[in-house]
């Protein structure tokens, strides 16, 4: 009855948004231009996922425009920004994973890993920066 057709509503609402999630996920994987971004029905979806890893949306995408030339820096600062007006949080701690950047400058290229457990967007930055 009314109940079974509410639980199916219910239920599409979520792949929908589960979907969107997704798709967002995607976009930014793959450094899709703001105005891409904006294309994305944002109501439903669910900020504080995470990747499989334990990443959060901000700390994955801010190593993204860490690591990209600095030719593409302003787009990415342009979608952090959105993602934040959004919904996206900065004090969302992520729950596992780690990065690492390569320093191609020196003669070892070396790899500095951070770990990201605990850590907030602006932690993550703060971590780098030292």
């Amino acid at each position: 009855g009314n109940c079974s057709a509410a639980i199916a509503a219910s239920a599409s609402r979520s792949v929908a948004q589960m979907a969107q999630a997704e798709l967002l996920w995607a976009l930014l994987d793959g450094h899709h231009p703001v105005e891409d971004l904006k294309e994305v029905d944002v109501a439903g979806v669910n900020w504080s996922s995470r990747s499989l890893d334990g990443k959060t949306l901000m700390v994955s995408f801010i190593h993204k425009v860490l690591c990209q030339p600095k030719s593409k820096f302003d787009a990415g600062l342009k979608t952090i920004e959105w993602l934040v007006h959004s919904g996206a949080s900065i004090e969302q701690k992520c729950t596992g994973g780690e990065t690492e950047m390569f320093f191609t400058k020196d003669q070892e290229n070396t790899t500095v890993k951070l770990e990201c457990k605990g850590r907030s967007a602006i932690s993550y930055v703060k971590g780098w920066q030292q």
